[in-house]
């Protein structure tokens, strides 16, 4: 059982602990005797948040990144969690008080919804109890987490690979939009992104567990822990191949808060050339470790893989999808305009022929009337003939 819990704030910056207090008060005056536990946990529960403003000396331009203040408040029974009127006004109590100034990000759970995760090996709860900090309630005598059968890893692999690998290719497809409009700040957290939940996507595949760390050398080393064959796509002997992927690491702050944030297009393009390899590596793993859980339910077989491998010769190549309907619609006008044409040609010819209709018709008229005439000018002469 699980009975002990890390309950010191001292890696904790001294002004987020005042915050953090302020907000256990309003939870408890809101929640009250319902209240089992409550927990911090993520980046400063860790001891690894950002708290970063910077001005720039030349522009005066301010950039700012605060982590989030994350809690989780655990209740005795679900009729508490259903008190929605409780958690809108906590969540009111927290943005309107003069002393609370972070963002405040709560998750709310009941005790047996925690004990039950903690069974199923869920890691975002392992991760809680793991590197968490309670800040009130007693120690609940958790379950431990067991070992899975063979078929129930399985179904969860498989169910880890089908999510997380397609959000791998929403990050692919935001990498190849920015890299076709040559924004590669943009480009480079996007390929973050694909890297981070590629080494997600494996590690729960294989482990059904994974470390809340946006660190990717981290999450390299979680990764080699249990294949070695993983430093065959990342090289820890090559000096530049090191500096690029640190370079890649950093790119989830600073491609998006760094003032005068640039990329090396070389340095993008072989970060790229690498994940590619990478992505290919991962799922060939992936399926590899599914299918020998339970060999004859071949599921590499029967799995559609979304979308296409990330290919930077490709990615050359490729057309930006604005300029791909920018160019359908000049078609579509060209297409019109000769549409327009023809009908003007056709129209043309129609009163053309009419004219020439109309003239033959007069024609064979003027000569009737002048044979009449003719005719008449003969009878009037006696000269019928």
């Amino acid at each position: 059982m699980i009975t002990h819990y890390n309950t010191s704030l001292k890696v904790v910056p001294q002004p987020i602990q005042a915050e953090i207090q302020l907000v256990l008060e309003l939870i408890i005056k809101r929640v009250k005797q319902n209240l089992a536990q409550v927990w911090l946990f993520g980046s400063y529960a860790r001891g690894d948040a950002i708290n970063d403003c910077k001005e720039d000396p030349v522009t005066g331009v301010i950039s700012e990144y605060y982590s989030d203040i994350d809690i989780l408040i655990v209740v005795d029974g679900s009729n508490a969690i259903k008190q929605e009127k409780w958690w809108t006004r906590l969540e009111a109590d927290i943005k309107q008080h003069p002393g609370i100034t972070s963002s405040i990000h709560l998750i709310r759970e009941t005790k047996y919804r925690l004990a039950d995760a903690l069974r199923h090996s869920e890691y975002f709860y392992l991760d809680v109890l793991k590197e968490g900090i309670l800040l009130h309630g007693a120690d609940l005598p958790l379950p431990k987490p067991v070992k899975f059968d063979a078929e129930t890893h399985r179904s969860y692999a498989v169910d880890y690979i089908e999510q997380f690998y397609h959000s791998v290719d929403v990050s692919k497809r935001g990498l190849e939009l920015y890299y076709q409009s040559k924004d590669y700040a943009a480009a480079m957290y996007c390929l973050h992104q694909m890297t981070e939940r590629l080494f997600y996507t494996y590690l729960l595949v294989l482990t059904l567990y994974k470390p809340r760390s946006h660190k990717l050398d981290e999450l390299r080393e979680f990764v080699g822990a249990n294949n070695k064959d993983i430093y065959s796509v990342f090289h820890l002997n090559d000096k530049q191949e090191l500096e690029r992927f640190h370079f890649l690491t950093a790119a989830y702050v600073d491609a998006r808060y760094k003032n005068k944030y640039t990329v090396d297009p070389e340095v993008l393009d072989k970060l790229i050339e690498q994940i590619s390899q990478f992505q290919r590596w991962v799922l060939k793993e992936s399926l590899q470790v599914i299918d020998n859980l339970i060999p004859e339910k071949n599921f590499s077989e029967i799995y559609k893989v979304p979308g296409k491998f990330l290919d930077l010769e490709l990615l050359k190549t490729k057309k930006l999808p604005e300029a791909v309907v920018r160019e359908q619609l000049e078609e579509i006008q060209l297409l019109e305009e000769r549409m327009k044409a023809a009908r003007t040609d056709s129209d043309l010819r129609e009163v053309l022929l009419r004219e020439e209709v109309e003239t033959e018709r007069n024609e064979k008229d003027a000569a009737l009337e002048r044979e009449t005439q003719l005719l008449q000018k003969l009878k009037d002469a006696g000269l019928e003939p």
